[in-house]
């Protein structure tokens, strides 16, 4: 059993879901297009996690309100 966060875009045209990979060591983030089929996946360790996490949160915070 895993846990998967799943977010629509306000826009409602893109999702993202965020769950473990198959292994439970690690993580995957599915960007889905709902206009076109498919979808791209990013594998990563909970270290790549947490890093581009916190390199997401920097790059709003210096960017947001440019």
């Amino acid at each position: 059993m895993w846990v998967e966060t799943k977010l629509v875009m306000s826009s409602g045209d893109q999702e993202v879901v965020i769950q473990p990979d198959e292994t439970q060591n690690g993580v995957v983030l599915n960007v889905v297009e709902i206009e076109q089929p498919g979808e791209s996946r990013l594998y990563m360790s909970y270290d790549e996690a947490l890093r581009l996490a916190s390199e997401l949160i920097d790059f709003v915070n210096k960017n947001k309100g440019k």
